[in-house]
């Protein structure tokens, strides 16, 4: 139920042009918090927003310490790195954002038996055919 009330009191904020309140807002809750890793992450995305990228970048380099196979660290790291026009670690951290995701895994079919697979293999487990598997347009 925090977070819910904390984005409507962003929401006022932001509408007043009150950047500052939306910051303490959110350090203070992950400081009473320390242990909820949603108001950390709000945090940093409340950084990137208003564009304080060191400050952003901080908060979610630390949190990647605490829960490095949390997708939206890395999604957000590599924001950060690409608006500092690096753009290798930037892609760098979007693809580890997507593998920890699960963006890369589709699901395939058997186009000799229709056998449903969770990714593309070498070789259908159900009929034994090789080659067989094909992206499925159903995700």
């Amino acid at each position: 139920p925090t977070l819910p009330l904390l984005a409507r009191l962003e929401r006022v904020y932001r509408q007043d042009a009150r950047p500052s309140r939306m910051i303490a807002l959110y350090r203070s809750a992950s400081e009473r918090v320390p242990d909820d890793l949603a108001l950390t992450a709000a945090l940093g995305r409340v950084y990137f927003e208003l564009e304080m990228l060191d400050e952003a970048a901080d908060v979610f380099e630390k949190l990647e310490v605490r829960a490095p196979d949390l997708p939206v660290v890395h999604a957000f790291l590599g924001a950060v790195f690409e608006r500092r026009g690096d753009t290798r670690d930037a892609f760098d951290e979007y693809r580890r954002a997507l593998r920890l995701g699960h963006g890369f895994d589709w699901p395939h079919r058997c186009r000799t038996c229709s056998a449903i697979a969770p990714t593309w293999q070498d070789r259908c487990s159900q009929c034994h055919r090789w080659n067989t598997l094909r992206p499925s347009p159903n995700r």
